[in-house]
């Protein structure tokens, strides 16, 4: 009996796990279309990375709740008066 249990505390993990992988999966893919057909391609950025590019790694790596905290703290940080060094990485 305790052995279904924790079969089932595992499947329930798993679908979460799932969730959260596709959800994950969809940011990511918003943000490559963003920087593949918006027109803010062709300005200049002052951050190396961008900042799309910095959300798309910053999600890869952290998972969307983090990633998308840390690329809104980016985004706020860009300004002309920012002490930030130029190359940023995630």
């Amino acid at each position: 009996m305790k052995n279904k249990q924790s079969f089932s505390t595992n499947k329930q993990s798993f679908s979460t796990n799932k969730q959260s992988f596709s959800t994950n999966k969809l940011a990511t893919f918003l943000f490559l279309l963003y920087q593949n057909f918006s027109a803010s391609r062709y300005l200049t950025c002052r951050y190396q990375p961008t900042c799309s590019r910095y959300a798309y790694e910053a999600i890869i790596k952290y998972g969307l709740l983090k990633g998308l905290f840390l690329a809104t703290k980016r985004i706020f940080a860009c300004h002309p008066f920012s002490t930030k060094p130029i190359y940023d990485p995630v």
